[in-house]
């Protein structure tokens, strides 16, 4: 796992009539950005989700990798963040599922000013943490998933949610099912992307009813409005996310979204903009992905797109241990890629130039087990044509 690796990665695109970029990722020198074992402020701060940044008003770059009680690591520059120990925002843990309020993870930033940050959260409501609502006590049982809204409007210093429904942007027309059984919900949420006058966002979809499993894309023109948000129908997008919980029962026909074509239906760790090419480029850490071949690959995956709907197949771009696809004798495994330029122009870190970085969460192994020991570390990149 630890050889010397620069992986050279062909994508064609029938869109970008027959020009083939090329990703290259140097495996053999990861700088680490955070370690557990000295920068961690207390035993559960460590990064549990995709690296995203922004600038503030002042210019100081914000990057944040975080659990569910949210910090940021700041610095002048995205090369210089240290961690800093206030806490930025915190679920409030509630017992109802329809207070969409239990714990939450910041995963998206957009700001136009640097004062006023716009911040979507991954929130999951824990049923396995209330015995009422969950008997089995089992996690995954019991893991319903929704996207909700924090807004800052001091250069990212804190965020606070909406109130009470009035938070929700993307959710199921479904309520929550004690022991479901498995994971349901619309979660993980992209970083923020821009894009003709719009604002991107790729998010999970659960197969549940009348919505399918996948990738779903989301845009909105007023990103701190949570309502304004639709979803992609498979033509446009026209569709209104609605709160399973609303007096009237949603007709969930009318509210599910319709996954895009080419990505895997997992999360996307990062949507950025090569700007020298105008593609966009996304990264997912799979396990066992079977290819157009028929062979299962494992590690981190890219695709490209000129319009965010319709995406390449994705392509192996790194071979890594993701997640718990790994051997005993390795000695880390890999999770939440995300690919962030420190040159980027974009007050939101939403472009790359050719040379960038591949951020990852390394799970450092211990008797074949991941542990809470975490890090964040980096690895060159670069991309051509």
């Amino acid at each position: 796992m630890h050889r010397a690796l620069a992986v050279l990665i062909l994508l064609a695109s029938a869109a970008a009539a027959g020009a083939e970029p090329v990703l290259t990722i140097d495996r053999d020198r990861p700088e680490v950005v955070f370690r557990k074992n000295t920068d961690a402020c207390e035993r559960y701060d460590f990064p549990d989700g995709g690296a995203r940044a922004f600038r503030d008003a002042a210019g100081r770059v914000h990057l944040v990798a975080t659990h569910f009680a949210n910090r940021a690591m700041v610095g002048p520059e995205l090369d210089a963040v240290r961690q800093d120990c206030r806490v930025l925002f915190k679920g409030g843990e509630n017992d109802r599922p329809d207070a969409f309020d239990d714990r939450g993870w910041l995963l998206s930033f957009f700001t136009a000013n640097g004062t006023d940050i716009v911040a979507l959260v991954h929130n999951e409501f824990q049923g396995h943490r209330r015995p009422a609502l969950c008997p089995s006590g089992v996690y995954r049982a019991c893991w319903y998933n929704a996207v909700t809204m924090a807004l800052s409007r001091d250069g990212g210093r804190s965020f606070v949610a909406p109130d009470g429904a009035a938070r929700l942007v993307a959710a199921l027309p479904y309520p929550y099912e004690p022991d479901a059984g498995r994971r349901r919900g619309l979660s993980s949420p992209s970083n923020m992307v821009s894009h003709d006058g719009h604002v991107y966002v790729l998010l999970v979809a659960d197969g549940v009813g009348a919505q399918k499993a996948g990738v779903c894309a989301m845009r909105s023109d007023r990103p701190q409005d949570p309502s304004s948000w639709r979803a992609w129908d498979g033509r446009g997008f026209a569709v209104p996310f609605a709160n399973p919980y609303a007096a009237a029962a949603p007709d969930p026909a009318r509210h599910v979204c319709v996954p895009v074509r080419g990505l895997v239906a997992a999360t996307v760790g990062a949507v950025v903009r090569h700007a020298p090419s105008g593609r966009f480029v996304a990264v997912q850490g799979l396990s066992q992905h079977r290819g157009k071949d028929g062979q299962r690959r494992t590690g981190v995956f890219v695709a490209y797109s000129t319009d965010l709907v319709s995406w390449s197949e994705p392509v192996l771009a790194a071979a890594l241990p993701i997640f718990e696809a790994f051997v005993c004798a390795d000695a880390a495994s890999f999770g939440y890629p995300s690919l962030l330029d420190p040159a980027s122009p974009s007050r939101n870190f939403d472009t790359v130039g050719d040379a960038f970085y591949l951020y990852m969460t390394r799970f450092n192994l211990r008797d074949c087990k991941r542990t809470e020991d975490r890090d964040l570390v980096r690895f060159k990149a670069r991309l051509s044509g």
